[in-house]
């Protein structure tokens, strides 16, 4: 027979384990970031490149050479995807 205070240790264990390996549902990726008709990234006109909204190669201050776009929208106008981002 196992003991309360034995089946306490393993429930809290394996509460543990849960929690770590990352089995929460709040781990997982709703299906809208990775629809790319609804990823908005911020493209370059002049470099043809396109950015995560939060990679640190978006200046501050954009001039008129930057807009936001779909990720699929700056795919199909022929924009590359920046190699540090990786948007």
């Amino acid at each position: 027979m196992v003991s309360k205070k034995s089946l306490l240790i393993i429930s809290l264990l394996l509460l543990c384990i849960f929690i770590f390996v990352g089995c929460s549902p709040s781990n997982q990726v709703p299906e809208e970031e990775t629809d790319p008709n609804k990823i908005i990234v911020w493209v370059n006109e002049t470099t043809k490149i396109y950015h995560k909204l939060t990679c640190r190669y978006i200046p501050e201050e954009k001039g008129p050479n930057w807009r936001r776009l779909t990720k699929k929208e700056a795919s199909l106008d022929g924009y590359s995807s920046c190699k540090h981002c990786k948007p």
